[in-house]
């Protein structure tokens, strides 16, 4: 691969592809990459293209972190507000007991 991307960018003269044909001398950064991608397959190539269906790789895993960044700070958010609202709630309990707390206070009042 190598010597085939010298001969393609004109380091070293023309040499016979993997599959046998002749390589042209490419002028174009793009036209390389293109021509990498249709003789080794989209693997010979480290970076994903910005167009087409490749673009899906540039886009989901930013897109996948912001979610779960998102559903993150939503559920903690949730979770907080529910320990503030059962807090601040007013447990009434049986009169029974009230009168019986009341009585413990008036004992235990030094």
């Amino acid at each position: 691969m190598i010597s085939e991307l010298r001969a393609l960018t004109g380091v070293t003269p023309a040499t016979p592809a993997a599959d046998g044909s002749q390589i042209r001398v490419q002028n174009d950064d793009q036209a390389v990459l293109d021509w990498f991608r249709k003789t080794w397959g989209v693997t010979a190539v480290v970076e994903p293209a910005t167009h087409g269906l490749e673009l899906w790789a540039w886009i989901l895993p930013p897109a996948a972190l912001a979610l779960g960044l998102l559903l993150a700070i939503i559920m903690i958010r949730s979770w907080r507000s529910r320990h503030r609202a059962t807090a601040a709630a007013r447990v009434e309990l049986d009169p029974g007991l009230e009168a019986l707390r009341a009585r413990a206070r008036r004992e235990t009042e030094i």
